[in-house]
């Protein structure tokens, strides 16, 4: 994976090349073989995260996959804090294939709701375990850079913010 920063936040690009597709990519776009993967992050400080993701036949992967790559859509992923511990979260999904098919952005979010849901339900379970345990036990690992810059970068606007409002 790939990280960049950026004047907002940050923008982590990982590629899979030569992968399997998932079964929702070969449902959508009807990949017969391996597929070359991207997917492409942008953390917007403090709330939203960009992604675009595609993937394209393996071995035909272009510089440029958001305008060559066949199958390919957009997700906006929006948190706002509720409580000190969670967070409303907002999703929505552009599909980037087959636009005139109207059944394809239909089956693009019965395909991608299920994840949110898979997610939804590690995360609170990842929350309850640091309610249980605290931060001290976390040990910080190379997969988890972007996550460690996305932190810092929330935790100096939440300090800037303290101190402005101490300063009034």
């Amino acid at each position: 994976m790939k990280t960049v920063r950026t004047s907002t936040g940050l923008k982590f690009t990982r590629w899979m090349r030569n992968s399997l597709p998932p079964p929702s990519y070969v449902k959508a776009a009807g990949f017969q073989g391996r597929v070359d993967r991207c997917q492409e992050f942008e953390f917007v400080a403090p709330n939203t995260i960009l992604q675009w993701t595609g993937a394209t036949d393996a071995g035909t992967a272009t510089d440029n996959p958001q305008r060559d790559f066949r199958f390919q859509f957009r997700l906006f992923h929006g948190l706002t804090p509720e409580t000190e511990t969670s967070c409303f979260y907002f999703w929505s999904a552009a599909n980037g294939y087959r636009q005139n098919d109207p059944e394809a952005t239909e089956q693009l979010y019965r395909e991608i709701a299920p994840t949110f849901l898979e997610d939804k339900a590690m995360v609170e379970a990842q929350q309850n375990r640091l309610d249980e345990l605290g931060e001290q036990g976390l040990v910080d690992i190379a997969s988890d850079a972007s996550r460690m810059h996305m932190r810092r970068i929330v935790e100096r606007l939440i300090a800037s913010e303290q101190s402005a409002a101490a300063a009034k």
